[in-house]
C-alpha cells in the first residue's frame, strides 16, 4: 500500500509539471490532474492538501538535485573551473533529460501571486546563486579565474547563460545538446580577462 501511495503522489507531481508546461498556470487544475490520473478530484486531496501545496511539491522537484550537485562539487574538492563545468554541466543535462521541468525557471505566474511559492523559488534561486558566486569567488581569490569583474557580476554573466540558453533551447525546441551549448559559451566567458 505504501508503495501505491508514492506512486500514485510521484505520478501527479510528472502530470502537474506536464500541466504547467502545456497549459500553464491556469491549466494546472485538480480537475485536469484528476482526469489525466484516472480518478476522481478527492483522491488528489488524500494526496496533497491544495493545489498550492501541489505547487509547493513541484518546486521541490525542481530542486531536488541541488543539493546533491552542491555537495558532490564540495565532497570531491573539485577546482573552480570544473566545478563550474560540473555545475552548470549538471542542470544542462537535467534540463535537456527533462524539458517539462524547465518551465519553472520562467513561469513567473506560478510565484507572482502565492506568498508561500514565491519564497520557495526566491529560496531556491538564492541558493543557487549563492553557491555559485562562492566558487566565482574562490577561483577569483586563488588566482585560479583572472577576470576583471567582481564575483557577483560573474555570477550574475553565469548564471545568465545557463538561464538565456535554457530559455532559447526550449523555445526553439530545436534538439540542440544544451548542456554543449552552455558549456561552450562558459568556457569563452571563463577566457576573457
Amino acid at each position: 500500500m505504501y508503495n501505491k501511495y508514492l506512486k500514485r503522489r510521484e505520478m501527479i507531481i510528472i502530470d502537474a509539471v506536464d500541466l504547467l508546461d502545456e497549459l500553464g498556470i491556469k491549466g494546472l487544475t485538480t480537475k485536469e490532474l484528476a482526469r489525466r490520473e484516472g480518478i476522481t478530484e478527492p483522491a488528489i486531496y488524500k494526496q496533497f492538501d491544495s493545489k498550492q501545496d501541489i505547487i509547493l511539491t513541484v518546486l521541490e522537484r525542481f530542486a531536488s538535485f541541488d543539493e546533491v550537485i552542491q555537495n558532490t562539487i564540495l565532497e570531491q574538492k573539485m577546482p573552480c573551473r570544473e566545478a563550474l563545468a560540473y555545475y552548470v554541466g549538471s542542470y544542462a543535462s537535467y534540463y535537456h533529460s527533462y524539458p517539462q521541468i524547465t518551465t519553472i525557471l520562467f513561469s513567473l505566474d506560478v510565484f507572482q501571486y502565492e506568498l508561500s511559492s514565491r519564497q520557495k523559488m526566491r529560496n531556491i534561486i538564492d541558493n543557487r546563486y549563492n553557491f555559485m558566486a562562492k566558487l566565482l569567488e574562490q577561483g577569483l581569490k586563488t588566482g585560479e579565474l583572472i577576470c576583471t569583474m567582481a564575483a557577483e557580476e560573474l555570477t550574475e554573466l553565469v548564471m545568465g547563460i545557463l538561464w538565456g540558453i535554457t530559455w532559447r533551447w526550449k523555445m526553439t525546441d530545436t534538439g540542440e545538446d544544451l548542456k554543449a551549448k552552455i558549456l561552450s559559451a562558459l568556457n569563452k566567458v571563463l577566457e576573457q580577462k
